[in-house]
Parts: structure tokens; C-alpha cells; sequence
């Protein structure tokens, strides 16, 4: 059984402490908590400091309850729990849905976009059904994020084209991979 303890700690692992890129669309950043998510658990206005002096307990508190019960982990299948907890974090819930129901289309109706569900980003009764039903693998949402990642940086259907976020693919597809039953 995946659990939160277990979750968490590779959350941390991957997002490292405090950082502020200018080409990240996050801005200031530590343990991978952002200004309007710490501005969100708290319920407060928060600053650059508030997120540079937070702390490992506080963090766990908001992946707690921000990421992985908001999440719903209970009602999706063990195996795609972590992969889709961590993508929740890297992408928010909304990128993360409309991966995990692209994921679930491309898995059941690869060509027929008459059956797909909705990818509105709200994981829901459908959608859960949708997982159920295609019984989707955790490599299918793997592969479906990567998708999502790449594009995310490229300008139309130039390959050379990219956005600045370039500098963030390989990081993004070595944590998606990282959620694989194998070792990178």
C-alpha cells in the first residue's frame, strides 16, 4: 500500500530547498511549496521569507492535507497513487487531471474522441470510473505526462521552437520516470 509517509519523502527528495529561477513560472520556492500554496494553507498573506523559512514539518502538513487527501488518493488504484500525488504537486490538480483523463483515453479510445471523457482537469465520479474501467497503468500516465512536459516548451510543431521553460525538461521527465515500478 502506497503510503503518505513514503510519498512525502520522495516529494521532498525531488524538490530540494529553497530556490527563486527567474524562468520559473512558480517563483520563490521551498520543499516545492510555492507563495499562493503556503498563502493557501495558512490563510494569510505570505512573502519570499515566509517561503524561505519554511520549515519540513509544515511542508508535510500542507502536502498532507493540500496534495495528497485533496487529491483523493483512496478512490484511485495503489499503483497510480504516487505517480499521480506527485503530479499533483508538479502540475497542480487541474494539469494533473487532464492527465490522468487524457491517460484514460488514450488508454481505452485511442482514436475515437467520441468516447472520451471530458480532460476539464476535475477529478470526479466520471473520471474515476474512466480509471477503473481502462485499468490504467502507472506507465500510461507516465507516458501521457512526458507528453504533457514536451508540450509544454515547444512553439507549435517546430521542434527547435521551445518556450523558456526548456530549461526545466529534463528535471520534469526524470521525476516523471522516477514514478516508474523501475529504476532510473
Amino acid at each position: 500500500m502506497a503510503t503518505f509517509e513514503e510519498w512525502v519523502s520522495q516529494v521532498l527528495e525531488h524538490e530540494g530547498g529553497f530556490v527563486d529561477l527567474e524562468d520559473d513560472k512558480g517563483g520563490a520556492t521551498n520543499l516545492g511549496v510555492t507563495i499562493p500554496v503556503l498563502e493557501q494553507f495558512r490563510d494569510a498573506p505570505c512573502d519570499r521569507d515566509d517561503i524561505e523559512d519554511l520549515t519540513v514539518d509544515e511542508a508535510k502538513e500542507i502536502y498532507r492535507k493540500l496534495y495528497w487527501d485533496k487529491a483523493k488518493l483512496d478512490e484511485l488504484p495503489n499503483d497510480l497513487r504516487f505517480a499521480y500525488a506527485d503530479m499533483t504537486v508538479n502540475m497542480g490538480h487541474g494539469g494533473a487531471g487532464k492527465v490522468l483523463q487524457m491517460a484514460c483515453n488514450t488508454r481505452r479510445h485511442p482514436n475515437d474522441t467520441e468516447q472520451w471523457i471530458s480532460v476539464d482537469g476535475m477529478v470526479g465520479p466520471n473520471t474515476v470510473n474512466a480509471v477503473r474501467d481502462s485499468e490504467i497503468q502507472v506507465f500510461d500516465l507516465v507516458v501521457e505526462q512526458i507528453v504533457f512536459y514536451v508540450n509544454n516548451i515547444l512553439i507549435g510543431s517546430r521542434y527547435g521552437k521551445r518556450t523558456r521553460q526548456n530549461r526545466f525538461i529534463r528535471g520534469w521527465i526524470r521525476r516523471a520516470i522516477s514514478n516508474l515500478p523501475i529504476k532510473v
